[in-house]
């Protein structure tokens, strides 16, 4: 290897014997104890499919799922983690916000996993967030348009009981708290 040549170029090789020994042999002994493990071989499953097979467990902690129709359509992966509160799968992705739900009123259930996390509704409805398929730091952000009367649309299954309005054109954010639950901003 001459490096005074002009414009050398260098093998992968010898960039690899270029760089300290001890790092490189450090970062490839990382790679190799803790490859990517994915459950059912990796294959695309439901949502159901993969909670329903694979529960989250401290046996899965770790452990990748892909799903074929997360929040009705999305194709990503999810992790097995774990806490003091117990273990569950979390998406990867929590950025899926789908065009507006019309409803003209009524109820509606804010499932993790599910219902997508950013909701945009139309009507007067009540929204109820539930402790199915939940992770600590597990968000909903609740949009309504700008024609509901104030105080359209509520909140409810908060901390204590709690209950919070949605005026016109507002936006809340939920979020899940472990040991606590549900809490509004």
């Amino acid at each position: 290897m001459d490096v005074n040549t002009p414009f050398y170029t260098a093998t992968i090789e010898e960039m690899k014997a270029a760089i300290l020994p001890d790092v490189l042999a450090d970062i490839e002994r990382r790679f190799a104890a803790a490859p990517i493990q994915f459950v059912n071989d990796g294959a695309f499953q439901t949502v159901g499919q993969l909670l329903a097979a694979f529960p989250a467990s401290a046996a899965l902690r770790g452990k990748y799922g892909r799903v074929s129709d997360l929040w009705g359509n999305v194709q990503t992966v999810m992790v097995c983690e774990g806490d003091s509160s117990g273990y569950y799968w979390r998406p990867q992705r929590q950025d899926y916000a789908p065009a507006p739900i019309p409803m003209t009123s009524g109820t509606m259930a804010l499932v993790p996993l599910v219902t997508a996390p950013i909701v945009n509704l139309t009507g007067t409805v009540t929204i109820t967030p539930t402790s199915t398929n939940v992770w600590p730091g597990a968000t909903f952000t609740v949009t309504s348009n700008s024609v509901l009367g104030v105080f359209g649309m509520v909140i409810a299954g908060l901390v204590g009981g709690g209950t919070v309005p949605l005026v016109s054109g507002g936006i809340r954010t939920l979020t899940y708290f472990s040991g606590t639950g549900w809490k509004a901003s």
